[in-house]
């Protein structure tokens, strides 16, 4: 007879299902779950994970615990899990660690906060869970956040997803959407000289700065902080471009030869938020 596995063991089999995640512009089917979640682009914008649990620690759950970049005021986001309301973050729904707490929370002087949400009484369920991350509404500034960790907690405080539950997305590996020359030279044009609006906001104005302007001339910021291609596309968006037009940006960003070894939310030179 096979030896019946312990809890953890268990729970590292069953804690996430293969799901179809967005990955820069692809979709990839994985095991783990692939951080950070970027939740980027338009008003309503979704994007879900999905996480099994047995049981024994479905019932435990207490409390959703987030690592998240970009909370710049109350609502920017909402987290919804299975077919249950939508929980909006602010500092009211959810409890900030600190240092964070001390200096504003949500909205406050941190643009990376620790936080916990309590979770109504049969949120999580038994099996597959869908979590779902929606961006509600821009501020005519803000156009994306970053879950960079997750996790559920019991009463106690104990994280019941295991480590290796996790895959950190690898920047290395990412490659221009439109690979061809011509794409490469189209996006450095529009990098330099392409119309911009000031915001998605209706009847946003014209902006006479462009992209260049306002970032490294060339565009080695993008690259150096790792900005992924989803994140390229929805930012050229914002602005007023095409979707085609945001991709030949990310192929120029990501045909650039120079060290990268920072993230937007770490950067090399700490100490920083």
């Amino acid at each position: 007879m096979a030896k019946s596995l312990d809890l953890p063991a268990r729970l590292s089999l069953v804690v996430l299902a293969a799901v179809t995640i967005p990955s820069g512009l692809a979709d990839t089917t994985i095991d783990r779950m692939l951080l950070p979640i970027e939740v980027l682009g338009s008003e309503s914008q979704t994007v879900s994970r999905t996480v099994a649990l047995p049981a024994e620690q479905a019932e435990s759950v207490r409390f959703l615990w987030l690592q998240i970049h970009g909370l710049r005021y109350a609502d920017q986001a909402s987290v919804q899990f299975n077919a249950s309301a939508w929980i909006p973050l602010n500092n009211n729904t959810v409890t900030i660690a600190e240092p964070g707490r001390s200096f504003g929370g949500i909205g406050g002087g941190f643009a990376t906060l620790v936080m916990t949400l309590p979770l109504p009484s049969g949120a999580v369920v038994a099996d597959t869970n869908i979590i779902r991350f929606r961006f509600n509404r821009t501020d005519g500034v803000v156009s994306a956040y970053r879950v960079l960790a997750l996790n559920f907690l019991t009463f106690e405080g104990q994280k019941l997803l295991p480590p290796g539950a996790f895959v950190e997305d690898a920047p290395e590996t990412w490659t221009p959407p439109l690979p061809d020359e011509a794409s490469i030279r189209a996006g450095r044009a529009l990098w330099r000289g392409a119309s911009l609006v000031a915001s998605s906001l209706p009847n946003s104005p014209r902006i006479e700065a462009h992209c260049a302007d306002c970032h490294a001339e060339d565009g080695r910021d993008l690259k150096y902080f790792n900005f992924s291609n989803g994140s390229i596309v929805a930012r050229s968006r914002f602005h007023g471009l095409l979707a085609l037009e945001g991709k030949q940006i990310a192929s120029y960003i990501r045909s650039l030869t120079l060290p990268n070894p920072g993230r937007p939310w770490n950067p090399p030179y700490q100490p920083g938020p």
